[in-house]
């Protein structure tokens, strides 16, 4: 079917106005949705700061990983390898000697006030270490609180470290 050229012109003329209303719709409800995600995105930082600022710096991912452990490790071992490792340093010339200490380190046991002040002080919503136990269980259990205190009392007087807190944790991000 083909369209004599006054037909073209005259159907033109009618679509144009109707393209730029359906434009200016489309620009004022994109508007009006920015506006609406801007205001909840202020109300959810105007009631918690922390995770509005951990969402938006650090937003949560759905993928997952699908790589197989083993060939993560491999990978990892190869890039993070040091080829020099067993090789004796040699001192280099032209460095300063080093510095003196000005101050003693103290190695006394600290006591188990610092402690429950230094838990205290801590965030509530504070990434957990590699136990995952956050510090609000040792906020809301005394007794849990005492048996680490007793555990750090020990490492430090035996200085032998468990092997658990000599483990490195890798999270990687796909």
């Amino acid at each position: 079917m083909t369209v004599n050229p006054s037909e073209a012109a005259a159907l033109k003329q009618l679509l144009t106005p109707i393209q730029q209303k359906i434009k200016h719709h489309r620009r004022a409800e994109k508007h009006r949705k920015k506006r609406w995600l801007f205001k909840k995105a202020q109300k959810s930082f105007q009631n918690n700061p922390y995770d509005a600022g951990k969402n938006l710096l650090d937003p949560r991912s759905n993928s997952s990983l699908t790589i197989h452990q083993d060939l993560l490790d491999d990978h990892k071992s190869n890039v993070a390898k040091d080829v020099h490792y067993a090789e004796e340093l040699i001192a280099l010339e032209g460095l300063p000697p080093e510095p003196s200490l000005t101050t003693p380190f103290c190695s006394k046991s600290f006591k188990q006030e610092l402690f429950l002040k230094t838990v205290h002080t801590r965030r509530n919503k504070s990434a957990p270490g590699l136990n995952e136990i956050p510090y609000k269980v040792y906020k809301k259990c005394p007794l849990l609180a005492d048996f680490l205190f007793e555990i750090i009392l020990t490492v430090q007087r035996t200085g032998n470290v468990p092997i658990h807190w000599r483990v490195v944790s890798s999270i990687f991000f796909s």
